[in-house]
């Protein structure tokens, strides 16, 4: 069986990570995009998913080619603005979210980076890219569950002094303006594309 390795930089974290693993099916540990603590080329398999764009590129590629073994695959995905197929008033409500209310709190290179669907990266090996459509039926409440996730959302509380629920507060006042009661009650469909990128090292 292969082993499996997470790495983070953070304690905290990764602690939460292990507990979310059942029977040893995965190990954890400290390091970075160009730390990661394994021998040189004992990886089949590097893979970040919704990370790249915090990570040095330059050095995250240099890191990956010393780690990936010949063969081995840098596999690398991000998700892009969730929409609901139930409900372009919702759908047009999410847009306005990411690309005004919390635009100014989303760093540069994650707005762009996961704009560009990371094809505009320096790849080293040949690639191989998709655009992978998840769809599931959820409510009002997964979507705001969604947004609380990210990393723009987290910092716009921060930069007004806010809790989690009162944030959420304004993102559903705001959503309020361009959605009926209707949307807020009704299941929807909701989608998210993954795009994703596979780059495999030569032989």
């Amino acid at each position: 069986g292969g082993r499996v390795l997470g790495v983070g930089v953070g304690g905290a974290r990764l602690g939460m990570a292990g507990r979310g693993v059942a029977g040893g099916a995965a190990s954890f540990a400290m390091g970075g995009c160009d730390n990661i603590p394994v021998e040189d080329a004992s990886v089949d398999v590097v893979t970040a998913i919704q990370a790249a764009h915090y990570f040095n590129i330059p050095s995250f590629f240099q890191e990956v080619d010393r780690v990936l073994k010949p063969g081995g695959v840098l596999a690398l995905a991000c998700y892009l603005v969730p929409t609901t197929p139930t409900s372009p008033r919702l759908t047009a409500a999410l847009k306005h979210i990411n690309d005004v209310t919390l635009r100014p709190y989303t760093p540069d290179s994650r707005y762009e980076m996961q704009e560009k669907k990371y094809r505009h990266l320096p790849f080293k090996y040949p690639t191989r890219v998709s655009d992978v459509d998840v769809c599931y039926d959820g409510v009002y409440d997964d979507i705001l569950h969604i947004l609380s996730s990210w990393s723009g959302f987290e910092n716009y509380c921060i930069y007004h002094k806010l809790m989690l629920e009162e944030g959420m507060s304004v993102l559903d006042k705001i959503i309020s303006q361009f959605v009926t009661d209707e949307d807020k009650t009704s299941p929807h469909v909701i989608s998210v594309t993954s795009a994703m990128i596979a780059s495999k090292k030569p032989i």
